[in-house]
């Protein structure tokens, strides 16, 4: 019952909504059609008839109208019953109609508006559609013309228009009716009406959308579908938005409204952002309407309500409009788009005037976005922690929008405003976001979880890169980083970005260096900072000079009276960083040879004061506290191993700013000297004072000084090798020697500090300086400079000697002095010898005296001689372990009797042994400061010195800091002195006997507390008629007072008015009254003028000095400089002319005067004097045949076994040897011809034809065979027998006099060569890869001593006690079996060389005709270690990178592949990234270029690599340039015939013309990089021409795959598939490059281990057989792929590796 109840209700209600509809239906149809009675419309052609009705109908109709449209229930059906005619209708109205008529048009276009504002969208759309059919919009555009529009009439038509424009069918007719034009007027009244501006807004930004077809916001993935479909349709309306000025509204809008109207601004200037036509320019008018300082704006606004929340709260409204506003200045950043199209197109007008440039715009964007708070804001969101996912998506925005700034934050106009410093934030951030992606990832390679945001990272990074100053900041803190993301195979653009970087560091991929430390992240630093600190060092040293020309300019100008005003003008009005030395350079031959680029370094000096200086501190004092971003300053960064001023980058900014200053206000030191940044740099490049002053003197000027010192301070840790740093320091020696004209002009040295050594450390350090000759000292420095609080601080040698099994009872570090090259004539140890290790020094020393200084041994005519201030080169001749400079400083922990053996070295005065020549005799130089000697021993040192009959040469000593006190004994020493041998001068009167003079003119007694007593002022004393012929005495800090009126100034100023010698005088730091200095300076000053005492220092008294007493000090300092000056240039005439005299006898006796005899010591002189003219002159003669070197290298790649599979011969590196024998002939600088060549049949046969003295043959050894090579890398087996035949069938003599044979088996081949009949045969064996120190050392001592003259057994017994001598070895006499001398029997004492000195060795590098190009001669001139091409048996210099340092493991695949590209002219290499087929391919163009005489296909070598570029387009023609660029170095190519314009095909048929008739190989590297560039198709193309054009060119590809195209110019291409390496070869690779594999031996025990089943050894990661340890073995360290074993090598735990070592014989 109740149910039809309810029922029944339901059917009454139904009926009762029906009733209502059909009456609403009715009523407004009734209305309607009484709307309609007002206008009606006739066929007349007179137009329309008006019918009116009374006022007060009219305005019920209207009403009745609205309030129909007003209701939402009503709008459907009113619009079906036909309002929408009517109201268009009222709207058109009539021209005669007055106030009744715009009422009713009013009211229609209210009642649209009603109408359009409908909620439901389905019903929206109709109605919006029966509004476009009805004529509505070309209606209401033509009332937009009334002028009289009142403000509620425009505002309904901006809601319509705003309305219709969001369905895009309706948006099409929007345009149609031209609607544009006012929605654009509208937005110009928005400072007047926000709400109208907000409806034209909108209905622009749905306009503007629809049109370049973008609809996402913020969360949203929605797309749209297109209401246009026409193009000139979408061009229309962004045209008339852009050309009508909405750009600048829409601006206005942005930076001065805030809410809804702000964010339609934002979003309609992010949406027109998104137009890439060039031809209509929305970017360009964005940046020139200022876009970017609106974004800005709007993002600051955004962020400072944020903070006002607190946290990291964003409402959705400030979400989106920061989202929005990032999007826009992306786009607007946006490199990719064609600005200068754009520009082109805007200028088109003839009145537009100046046009700023494309990049002038977008940094003018870059400043607007700086000065708007829009740069800070994004830094804030930057380092914001990702909470949520809407978050991640904004901070990824900002890392993008950060990246595109990072660009122009470096442009020079950005500078000049003084806002370079955000670049340096831009970077904190990045560094702050990098840790934040790495925190806790593994080394894995799929660390990459957010691509879009390493990317954006990684390209900011490259960009910021560019600049010197961030440069360091980036290796400091993210290297790791960039390595890693580098070697991401999975992600290319991650792998591409990482790589710009890479490049903007500088680290280019085929520089040797950067390739010796493959993925090392502390040894890409260290090469880094090599070459920066060459550039600080170079800031420094013009600022030496610029101190030395403000402190002797007037003298030197004063010299030279004609010069003198012109040089004052120069110094006091030069312009700052411009300093001209043109007349010191005349007066000093040396003083300006630094070819340092002073404009780099200006460049760089001025990139920090912009970033750093004052102004750009200012600029940034409002700039974000980002706390968690400057967090990543940490001190643990890469740069904290490093030496000061590098040691971290504030530092190094410091430095640098310093610097600047100083040049820029002639800043210095409180002392009057140089600045105290400089002074830091120096202490650190020279710890001994003694050592620099000596090379760069400053208190007083010296004749030879250059002033051009290269210190290489090398990173604090702890080092068990050398090997790679080894390599690094060989290639940058190399690199800056090339660029030095003189290289023995400069000082090179090598600091350790604060490091400790173990393992291979000293045998690799030795090999090192073997291939660096330019460096001549070494220093050892540990905990320098208080820095008690390093963890890397030195350890106790004798603990590291433990640790690496060295000799027993004796330090690294000391034993470590027996195997120095003997050009490292400088040597420095503080704070790292105890006494164990100074008995240790003792006896290496001793052991190396004798070598050098017994009968038939190496004499001491071998020791250069030295003369103050002279520097010790690789050229100088000199004998190992004879050194000018000795310093052991800060150690005193040494007990006397330790310091009293070392004494011994020097010289024995009163002893048994006197006359005889010590160790140390040699030493110009001995450093002994801060060791608290006491009065006693300091004694003993200086009683040598001055004792005449001691053998002591020293002329320089340091005795600082010894606590010496009253000095009695001192003082008996220099008294007993002077009255024995100066007696005459002390008392004025001659006497009887000869006078002598100690060699001692620098003496340093500073901070020895000497006013403990008077021996200072009878020191003082004795300067008076030079009997201490002293230039230089130090007597500061040592508390010395005199009071007023104190008899004691009186001696003072009377011992220096009665001496001539002294130039400086150091008496800082003491306690002088005030008036008794004013009566010292005012004698002083009275005879200045006659006196040479350049300098005397009174800084730091007590009292201070006042400004009269500085200015009179000055003044006797200034007339003193006067008189030194011009004895300097007396001196300096006398030497002229003694030169020239000795230059004349030298060229009579080298030009054929046999009259008189030359010793060593004269050659050495006649070497350092003569004049390269003079050389030159001199008429060329070749030496005799029995002068004359052969070296025969064998190295074939393999052989075949019993069932002739290819075996390797193991891998011989002749590198040093070559070099070893090439630096011993230029120190015994005899005309002997050296030459280098393959050992082949025909290469031995042809050296026997021409019947040389000396044959050295090394290669590997058999005990039936020599194998030689065949000429294509396999083995030539001769037997001993054909030997003997060979050598027996020559008419007459043999043709050899001597033979040197180092090899396995050695002693068979030599046995073979005497039984032969050579008189002389010398065997070494060789079981290493690498020389040995035993090898070193005999090798040299040998050859030195054999080019000299002295005979076969002299020359033996020499090499074998070198041997003996040798530190480090265990077993010395077992070493010394590696060499045998043969015939056992025969007669060995002859000589084998009978050649004159030579002025240079060798001779025939001067006017060589086998040089070509000035590059390669510069590098020649550089260095000399690199000589003739065709004595090294070389093709070229460089014929392609350096293979990796550990390339091992390929000598089949080498094999197979030279074979095929001696009989093909297309061969590939092929395999999978990482596997190392651009190492082979680089080791095999070594292989051929070291084969001159024996590989004739080849007489060129072209290595190009293919590149990424963040462009796919233009990859072929930057390959076919840098090939270009080679052939122009090569001389092949004319530079004027290469038009860099020219397109593709003629830079090809450039290179085909020049390579017609040239035997070349030509190498393309990494081709696959082709493949995807929009030019892929042309390389084959250009293959083929270039086959077709030439004759003998042979093309070596690399690539991941094949070309696969069946034939190129006629060639087919013939690849080789390059697989992984054996097992046994990858844990040879995995041990060289483990970091705790530090010795021989332990490589060797970890290859036992793994590698103890030989039957596994050759086997790779998919071969059946492999077990299943083996197996996890080859995964663990990398299966087999070179790249990944270099990574799983630095990687790997030092848990599993060991557990590797603790691997037993199953493999468990």
């Amino acid at each position: 019952m109740g149910g039809r109840q309810r029922n029944r209700t339901f059917a009454n209600q139904r009926r009762e909504t029906a009733g209502v509809q059909e009456l609403l239906e009715m009523a407004i149809s009734l209305v309607i059609r009484f709307a309609s009675r007002f206008y009606e419309t006739t066929n007349q052609s007179n137009g329309k008839v008006l019918k009116q009705s009374r006022g007060e109908d009219t305005a019920d109709t209207v009403l009745l109208v609205e309030q129909v449209c007003a209701l939402e229930a009503a709008r459907p059906i009113a619009v079906r019953e036909g309002i929408l005619r009517v109201l268009v209708e009222w709207i058109r109205g009539s021209p005669e109609e007055k106030d009744g008529g715009n009422k009713m048009k009013s009211a229609a276009v209210l009642a649209l508006r009603h109408l359009t504002s409908i909620k439901d969208k389905y019903m929206a759309g109709w109605i919006h559609s029966q509004m476009v059919s009805s004529g509505a919009l070309p209606a209401i555009v033509a009332l937009t013309n009334d002028i009289h529009l009142t403000y509620p009439v425009r505002l309904a038509i901006a809601q319509i228009l705003s309305s219709l424009c969001i369905a895009p069918h309706t948006r099409a007719a929007v345009v149609e009716a031209d609607c544009i034009h006012f929605l654009i007027d509208l937005l110009y009244e928005h400072g007047a009406s926000e709400e109208l501006a907000m409806f034209a807004g909108q209905a622009l930004l749905q306009l503007a959308a629809g049109a370049i077809q973008r609809a996402g916001t913020l969360g949203t993935n929605d797309k749209e579908l297109l209401g246009f479909s026409s193009r000139e349709r979408h061009d229309r309306i962004l045209n008339d938005i852009v050309a009508r000025g909405a750009i600048a509204s829409f601006v206005a809008i942005a930076l001065d409204k805030r809410g809804k109207l702000r964010m339609i601004a934002i979003e309609t200037l992010g949406v027109l952002s998104e137009d890439v036509s060039p031809n209509r320019g929305a970017r360009l008018q964005l940046c020139e309407d200022g876009a970017a300082l609106a974004l800005g704006r709007t993002m600051l606004d955004c962020m400072r309500r944020v903070d006002d929340a607190g946290g990291i709260k964003f409402g959705d409204e400030d979400l989106e409009q920061l989202y929005q506003a990032l999007c826009a200045l992306s786009n607007i950043l946006d490199p990719n788009y064609n600005y200068e199209g754009a520009l082109s197109r805007s200028t088109s007008n003839p009145d537009a005037g100046d046009t700023p440039r494309p990049k002038s715009l977008l940094v003018n964007s870059c400043l607007q976005a700086i000065e708007s708070g829009g740069l800070k804001s994004m830094l804030r969101l930057a380092s914001f922690p990702v909470v949520e996912n809407r978050l991640a998506q904004l901070v990824e925005e900002t890392c993008h929008s950060l990246s595109l700034l990072s660009p122009y934050l470096l442009s020079t106009e950005i500078a000049s405003n003084g806002l370079a410093g955000w670049a340096d934030q831009v970077l904190e951030v990045f560094c702050y976001i990098v840790q934040n992606l790495t925190a806790g990832e593994s080394d894995s390679d799929d660390f990459i979880d957010n691509m879009d945001l390493h990317v954006s990272v990684l390209q900011g990074i490259g960009a910021l890169a560019k600049s010197a100053p961030l440069k360091v900041r980036i290796v400091d803190r993210i290297l790791p980083y960039l390595i890693r993301a580098k070697n991401s195979r999975d992600n290319t653009s991650v792998s591409n970005s990482a790589s710009h970087a890479f490049q903007s560091l500088e680290f280019a991929e085929d520089e040797v260096a950067v390739q010796t430390a493959g993925n090392n992240a502390n040894l890409l630093s260290d090469w880094f900072c090599m070459q920066r600190l060459f550039v600080i060092q170079a800031m420094a040293r013009a600022e030496i000079r610029q101190h030395l020309v403000e402190t002797w300019g007037e003298a030197v100008s004063q010299s030279n009276d004609p010069g003198y005003p012109k040089l004052s003008r120069r110094i006091s009005d030069r312009s700052r960083g411009d300093i001209s030395y043109a007349s010191f350079s005349s007066e000093f031959p040396h003083f300006g040879g630094d070819e340092t680029s002073e404009k780099e370094t200006q460049s760089i000096i001025q990139e920090y004061e912009y970033m750093f200086g004052e102004s750009a501190t200012r600029a940034l004092s409002n700039a974000p506290s980002l706390d968690r971003a400057t967090s990543t300053k940490s001190t643990d960064g890469l740069l904290s191993q490093q030496v000061y001023p590098l040691d971290s980058s504030q530092s190094e900014t410091s430095w640098i700013l310093d610097h600047a200053r100083a040049l820029r206000d002639d800043s210095s030191n409180e002392c009057g000297g140089l600045s105290n940044h400089v002074e830091d740099l120096l202490n650190r490049c020279f710890p001994s004072s003694l050592l620099r002053e000596r090379e760069i003197p400053t208190r007083v000027i010296k004749l030879d000084s250059s002033y051009n010192f290269r210190a290489i301070l090398m990173p604090q840790r702890r080092y068990f090798s050398f090997r790679r740093e080894g390599l690094l320091l060989s290639r940058l020696c190399d690199k800056e020697s090339a660029a030095l004209s003189d290289p023995s002009d400069a000082h090179w040295t090598l600091n350790f500090t604060n490091s400790s050594f173990a393992g291979e450390f000293p045998e690799s350090l030795v090999q090192a300086l073997y291939m660096c000759p330019t460096i001549c000292g070494l220093s050892f420095v540990g905990n320098n400079h208080g820095s008690g609080d390093s963890e890397l601080g030195m350890e106790r040698t004798s603990s590291m000697q433990a640790k690496s099994g060295g000799a027993e009872g004796g330090g690294l570090l000391a034993n470590l002095v027996g195997s120095l090259p003997p050009w490292i004539g400088n040597l420095t140890f503080e704070r790292v010898l105890d006494d164990r290790d100074m008995k240790a020094l003792v006896a290496v020393l001793e052991t190396l005296g004798r070598l050098t200084g017994g009968r038939g041994l190496l004499t001491q005519s071998f020791v250069a001689k030295s003369s103050p201030g002279t520097r010790a080169t690789g050229s100088d001749v000199q004998a190992q372990g004879r050194f000018s400079f000795f310093a052991v400083r800060h150690s005193p922990e040494l007990s006397s009797v330790a310091w009293k053996s070392f004494f011994n070295l020097i010289g024995e005065p009163h002893g048994s042994r006197r006359n005889e020549k010590r160790p140390l005799s040699t030493l110009r130089s001995l450093d002994l400061s801060g060791n608290g000697l006491g009065d006693e021993l300091c004694a003993s040192v200086l009683e040598i010195i001055h004792d005449k009959d001691s053998g002591c040469q020293i002329e320089e000593l340091d005795l600082s800091g010894n606590r010496i006190g009253a000095g009695a004994q001192v003082l008996d020493v220099l008294s007993y002195y002077a009255q024995a041998h100066r007696s005459s001068k002390l008392s004025g009167v001659k006497v009887r006997g000869g006078i002598w003079q100690a060699p001692l003119h620098t003496l340093c007694l500073s901070m020895n507390g000497l006013n403990q007593g008077k021996a200072w002022l009878e020191i003082v004393a004795m300067l008076k008629r030079d009997t201490l012929a002293l230039t230089s005495l130090n007597l500061s800090s040592n508390g010395l007072a005199l009071k007023e009126d104190d008899y004691d100034s009186d001696i003072i100023v009377s011992s220096l008015l009665k001496n001539t010698s002294l130039q400086t005088l150091d008496l800082s730091g003491n306690e002088f009254h005030s008036r008794t200095i004013d009566d010292m300076l005012g004698q002083l000053e009275n005879v200045a003028g006659d006196k040479g005492l350049a300098l005397v220092h009174l800084a730091d008294n007590t009292p201070p000095l006042n400004d009269r007493q500085l200015h009179q000090l000055d003044e006797i300092s200034r007339s003193s400089r006067n008189i030194m000056m011009q004895r300097l240039n007396a001196e300096k005439e006398e030497k002229k002319k003694a030169q020239e005299l000795e230059r004349d006898a030298s060229v009579r006796f080298l030009g054929g005067d046999s009259t008189r005899t030359m010793t060593i010591d004269d050659r050495s002189e006649t070497h350092q004097e003569a004049s390269p003219d003079r050389q030159e002159a001199m008429p060329p003669e070749e030496p005799s045949a029995d002068n004359k070197i052969t070296v025969l290298f064998s190295a074939p790649l393999v052989f075949k076994d019993s069932s002739e599979a290819l075996r390797p011969f193991a891998k011989l590196d002749f590198e040093m040897e070559r070099e070893l024998l090439w630096q011993c002939l230029k120190e015994a600088s005899r005309d002997i011809e050296l030459s280098f060549d393959s050992a082949t049949h025909d290469r031995l046969l042809a050296t026997v034809s021409k019947r040389c003295s000396c044959l050295h043959y090394s290669g590997h050894g058999n005990e039936h065979y020599l194998p030689f090579e065949d000429g294509k890398g396999g083995p030539n087996w001769f037997e001993v027998e054909d030997i003997k035949k060979l050598i027996g069938a020559q008419e007459g003599s043999v043709p050899f006099r001597f033979v040197f044979v180092s090899a396995c088996f050695s002693g068979l081949a030599g046995e073979t060569f005497a039984a032969a009949g050579v008189p002389h045969v010398v065997c070494c064996r060789q079981e290493f890869e690498l020389k040995d120190a035993a090898a070193l050392a005999f090798t040299r001592q040998f050859y030195l001593a054999l080019a000299v003259g002295h005979t076969v057994k002299e020359s033996f017994e020499v090499g074998c006690k070198a041997v003996r001598a040798t530190p480090n070895l265990r077993d010395a006499e077992q070493e010394m079996e590696k060499f045998i001398l043969l015939p056992k029997d025969g007669n060995h004492d002859v000589p084998i060389f009978d050649a004159k000195p030579v002025l240079q060795w060798p001779r025939s590098l001067h006017g060589s005709a086998s040089l070509r190009g000035s590059r390669f001669k510069a590098k020649v001139a550089g260095n000399a270690r690199f000589g003739e091409l065709g004595v090294r048996n070389m093709i070229q210099d460089d014929p392609s990178p350096s293979p990796p340092q550990f390339f091992l493991g390929r000598e089949v695949d080498m094999y197979i592949v030279l074979n095929l590209l001696l009989v093909k002219r297309l061969v590939s290499v092929v395999g999978e990234v990482g596997v190392g087929r651009s190492s082979l391919v680089c080791a095999l163009c070594h292989y051929i270029n070291e084969r001159k005489t024996t590989m004739n296909q080849v007489k060129h070598i072209y290595f190009v690599k293919a590149k990424q570029g963040r462009s796919k387009q233009n990859r072929v023609r930057a390959l076919v340039q840098r090939l270009l660029k080679k052939l122009v170095e090569s001389d092949i190519v004319n530079v004027e015939d290469v038009d860099k314009e020219a397109d593709i095909e003629t830079l090809f048929d450039i290179v085909c013309r020049s390579l017609k008739n040239e035997k070349a190989v030509i190498v393309f590297d990494r081709t696959d990089l082709l493949e995807d560039s929009d030019e892929g198709n042309e390389f084959p193309m250009l293959l083929s021409n270039l086959f077709r054009e030439t004759r003998n060119v042979r093309v070596l590809l690399t690539a991941r795959e094949t070309l696969g195209i069946p034939s190129i110019g006629g060639h087919v291409e013939h690849y080789y598939r390059l697989g992984p390496l054996t097992f046994a070869n990858s844990v040879r690779l995995f041990s060289s490059l483990c970091p705790y594999m530090h010795t021989p031996s332990d490589r060797r025990r970890l290859y036992n281990k793994m590698v103890a089943n030989l039957d596994e050894a050759e086997l790779l990661p998919t071969d059946p057989g492999i077990s299943s340890t083996v197996k996890k073995q080859f995964e663990l360290i990398g299966n087999g792929i070179p790249s990944n074993i270099e990574k799983a090598a630095y990687t790997i735990s030092k848990d599993v590796l060991m557990s590797l070592l603790r691997t037993d014989d199953n493999g468990d």
